[in-house]
């Protein structure tokens, strides 16, 4: 068993917290400003459908929908709440649930869809969405009444001091669209691919992490590079760990870190480039006072393996559990993480590996200390990140019942 104990990095709430969540996420709850009893009637249309602290120290995502009538609030709701669901389902996301509030904020548009530009179609919606190909565009005043209803937001509803993080558009159309306009906006439709929010989540991450597509041209976040050389890509300090590689983008001369990535199929879970940017981003100081301090990746085990070949889930040969521990014997026995400092101090951690015998013997142990450098400059990620491991070399004698034991240590 791999025990690991980190700073802030990852947590796990108590039981009755993760009840009341659950129950936060299935009745969302109207917010109301303390003003007049005409305002409260106009603040019964924010509902927080996520809540699980102050929103000055949390990350704070509204969504909004376009193309709801005022018979199909309820449904909007429904929708918000459900895209909300599945996006909490997916890491980094689940293990930051504690740092995010969500809102839904209900706009009542006279006609239901979006328009298509240059198309026939062209409702009279809230916000004058309009589709092209797959994309979504405010037109007309549409933009301008997004941004006047986060400013009414963060003055009147929210916990004070706090700022929204990004907006959600979803569209009640059931067309195949969705499009990131910015780090404020991006939108979503309530087609079938998105019914468990896997577009919004997709949409709403080039929004937050400013990610790039790992199936396109653009080169666009932390995860997109226009160079193969492994000591010069952006993520090099993360190759060889948990399937992180380089392998083509949108082009031959665009690379990125994985074929197996939300960012490039819909459905698939973040990869770890991806998810430690996500963690960096719900985290920028711009947005929350409560910082995690430091983002720990999920450590794992193995036996030697290339650093830039060994791919995606072809990385499971190489992992080392107790199930298959005598798989390693007579090689070097790693374990190692990365870790990504998010604050502007710098982190010391310890960490630790053994593999303790049947008869709780200690067959081997090691342990290696770290500093990781302070994150100082918001621009340079990776001057704040570092691989931490340990290494067993040539270990011998290992037998099925023996255990693993890796810990890191602030």
């Amino acid at each position: 068993m791999t025990n690991v104990k980190k700073k802030d990095g990852k947590r796990f709430g108590a039981i009755v917290l993760s009840l009341i969540l659950l129950l936060s996420l299935v009745f969302p709850y109207p917010v109301m400003a303390d003003q007049t009893a005409a305002d409260q009637m106009a603040a019964a249309s924010v509902y927080a459908i996520h809540k699980t602290g102050d929103d000055k120290e949390n990350f704070v995502i509204v969504i909004m929908g376009e193309g709801y009538t005022r018979e199909q609030q309820d449904q909007f709701l429904k929708d918000a709440t459900a895209k909300a669901q599945g996006l909490l389902k997916w890491s980094p996301y689940k293990e930051y649930s504690d740092r995010i509030n969500i809102y839904a904020v209900q706009t009542v548009s006279n006609e239901t869809g979006v328009g298509v530009m240059y198309g026939e179609s062209n409702p009279d919606t809230y916000f004058h969405v309009q589709a092209f190909g797959k994309s979504c565009y405010f037109t007309k005043d549409g933009e301008d009444k997004a941004k006047a209803l986060r400013a009414e937001l963060e003055s009147r509803y929210l916990d004070t001091g706090a700022a929204v993080g990004t907006i959600h558009i979803i569209c009640n159309t059931t067309a195949n669209i969705g499009s990131s306009s910015n780090a404020l906006f991006s939108f979503s439709a309530n087609s079938g691919e998105n019914a468990q929010g896997d577009v919004m989540t997709h949409e709403i991450s080039h929004s937050i992490g400013r990610l790039g597509d790992e199936y396109d041209k653009k080169m666009q976040g932390e995860n997109i590079s226009d160079t193969s050389d492994p000591d010069k890509i952006k993520w090099h300090k993360m190759l060889g760990f948990r399937g992180i590689g380089i392998t083509a983008a949108g082009t031959e001369t665009v690379f990125a870190p994985s074929r197996v990535c939300m960012m490039r199929d819909l459905g698939n879970p973040f990869c770890e480039v991806c998810k430690m940017e996500l963690a960096r981003r719900l985290n920028n100081r711009d947005y929350v006072s409560r910082q995690a301090s430091v983002y720990v990746c999920d450590p794992e085990i193995t036996i030697p393996h290339s650093r830039t070949g060994t791919l995606d889930r072809d990385s499971d040969q190489y992992r080392i559990d107790e199930k298959n521990i005598t798989k390693a014997n007579g090689q070097d026995l790693e374990f190692r993480t990365i870790v990504q400092n998010i604050v502007d101090a710098k982190q010391h951690l310890k960490i630790t590996f053994r593999i303790i015998g049947a008869d709780h013997t200690v067959k081997y142990e090691k342990e290696e200390t770290y500093t990781v450098p302070p994150h100082s400059n918001w621009y340079d990620p990776d001057a704040a990140r570092e691989s931490l491991s340990v290494t067993l070399p040539a270990v011998t004698g290992l037998v099925s019942g023996d255990r693993l034991e890796g810990k890191i240590i602030d």
